[in-house]
């Protein structure tokens, strides 16, 4: 029997791990690394491995909490139960891509998973923007990415004050995907207004701080802050 999906290793689902030197000098066994891709021969050893590798970083967060942070440990153990729940459908019945309803359970699993590797690289590529930002003040904001998934139409309807501002927030509907940036971003703050405060709140499912008494200059305060502070 082969996997039917691509298992990412836990260090490719937290890349910014990697440029950590820390790291490299943890006790935390090969199966951070460890990889299966689709078709390859289930490996009982994988299973083993990932959930020793969960027991590491447990041990390993109590003393380098500000390293091994809540996230790794949580995607170390949900790798180790998908490949559990692999091998042991394959061992009792049938194999996992004929089982009723497993496979699209597995393929749920896994986009969790891809999401949470996406949303990482965002972080990731969120925290240069706002290093470039906070060095080169005389050009252009760029804008960071989206790495909040869904819209933030709930949000901005909680901060909408006037009818007209209410309309904007039902009729814009991004959809944006996690790793994009806003359409058409406008690097010019001071230039906003309260709809195009609504729209960024929308897009990047993210209200920056901003509360529902909080005046144009306030909400337009917190935008730049959030791009030149936020990460």
């Amino acid at each position: 029997m082969a996997y039917s999906i691509n298992m990412m290793s836990v260090a490719q689902l937290h890349p910014p791990l990697d440029n950590i030197q820390q790291i490299h000098g943890f006790p935390i066994t090969q199966g951070f690394f460890s990889a299966k891709a689709a078709g390859e021969p289930l490996d009982g050893n994988a299973v083993i491995e990932a959930e020793d590798t969960v027991q590491t970083l447990v041990l390993s967060q109590k003393h380098w909490p500000q390293v091994i942070q809540d996230d790794v440990v949580e995607t170390a153990k949900n790798r180790a139960h998908l490949l559990r729940q692999m091998h042991a459908t394959t061992q009792f019945g049938h194999p996992a891509i004929d089982h009723p309803g497993l496979h699209q359970f597995l393929q749920q699993q896994f986009d969790q998973i891809n999401q949470r590797f996406d949303q990482q690289q965002a972080i990731t590529q969120n925290i240069r923007i706002v290093a470039r930002n906070q060095r080169s003040l005389d050009s252009p904001l760029l804008p960071l990415q989206k790495y909040i998934p869904g819209d933030g139409n709930a949000l901005a309807q909680g901060l909408a004050s006037t009818p007209a501002q209410v309309q904007a927030v039902q009729i814009f509907q991004p959809n944006g995907n996690i790793g994009a940036v806003m359409p058409n971003f406008n690097p010019q703050v001071d230039a906003y207004g309260h709809v195009d405060v609504l729209h960024l709140i929308i897009f990047y499912n993210d209200n920056f701080g901003i509360a529902y008494g909080d005046q144009l200059p306030q909400r337009k305060h917190k935008i730049r802050t959030w791009l030149l502070e936020h990460f």
